[in-house]
């Protein structure tokens, strides 16, 4: 948050946010995009014509905390989100406490969950709106809003969908393949296979010797999209068209899991792009949508809940 102060000796004033702080204490701290506002900017015109009105004499404010600074709910590596004010209502641990009763705080429980459910994530897209965020607008473009052809999608659980009968329906999660086993993040560097090599020798070719033979412990990795679309033939799916949208289709999205009780946010895997020989979308964007757990040798594992692909 920054404030313009005194423009001879303190120009700008910056703070950390409360959540920012929450963040360098725990050391995630990343900084990664930036926004400007002119939410608090005050325009008025002078009498004098073509001209602003002069702001010298006006009284300005430090960057102070407000509501609308949370927009993206945070979560702990559980799932379970940390806290995050809507107005009477709050999240904390995944429950979702409420203070307009006579009680401070009261736990939200039973048919009143799923309702305040709705309002606590919406909030997100309201906090978003109050930030009077300044953009560009696209003069190239011929319709500068944002639709989509669904609202809502229902996937049906069966007995053959979306495992069939030969696919393995219950595992203890320290048979699943962890984060250095997994073929969905096998092709990033740093779960990569990297098997020791020696220095060649001079005068031999530029070839690195092996050490010894160490076979890859785990998946391989997905090497292009045909292969990906093969592992998801036979699975469920639904499509959505972003119609109209922006030319750049700058998408920003939250997964969340809502039980009778709890609220939890999904984890998302950036699997990366594929250039495929289509005409129409050439270019995938995949992501992997699911939940991280952590076996008892203290070893993370991702869980595939919803696969994405994005044209």
């Amino acid at each position: 948050m920054a404030g313009i102060l005194n423009n001879k000796n303190r120009i700008m004033d910056t703070i950390l946010t409360l959540e920012g702080r929450r963040q360098l204490a725990s050391g995630d701290f990343q900084v990664k995009f930036a926004t400007f506002t002119d939410g608090s900017s005050f325009y008025q015109a002078s009498s004098s014509l073509g001209q602003a009105d002069d702001a010298s004499k006006r009284i300005y404010f430090e960057a102070c905390n407000l509501p609308q600074d949370m927009i993206t709910f945070e979560a702990d590596d559980s799932g379970l989100l940390a806290p995050f004010p809507a107005g009477d209502l709050g999240v904390l641990s995944g429950k979702i406490l409420s203070g307009s009763s006579d009680k401070y705080l009261q736990v939200i429980t039973g048919s009143a969950f799923a309702s305040q459910a709705g309002i606590l994530l919406e909030s997100s897209l309201n906090n978003f709106t109050n930030l009077y965020s300044i953009g560009t607008t696209d003069f190239f473009s011929d319709d500068n809003t944002f639709s989509i052809s669904e609202q809502s999608i229902e996937f049906t659980l069966t007995d053959e969908a979306p495992l069939n009968s030969a696919d393995i329906k219950a595992i203890s999660i320290n048979d699943v393949e962890s984060f250095f086993q997994d073929k969905r993040l096998a092709h990033l560097p740093t779960f990569q296979h990297l098997p020791p090599v020696n220095s060649p020798v001079p005068g031999k070719g530029d070839d690195k010797l092996k050490i010894g033979n160490f076979p890859r412990l785990g998946q391989t990795a997905i090497s292009d999209y045909n292969e990906l679309k093969k592992g998801l033939e036979g699975r469920p799916s639904k499509t959505i068209i972003f119609n109209p949208t922006s030319r750049s289709n700058s998408i920003f999205g939250q997964f969340f899991e809502r039980t009778s009780t709890t609220l939890r946010k999904l984890d998302v895997v950036d699997f990366g792009s594929f250039l495929t020989d289509e005409d129409e979308f050439p270019e995938k964007r995949i992501f992997f949508v699911g939940k991280i757990l952590v076996d008892d040798f203290g070893n993370s594992t991702f869980v595939n809940l919803f696969t994405l692909v994005f044209e």
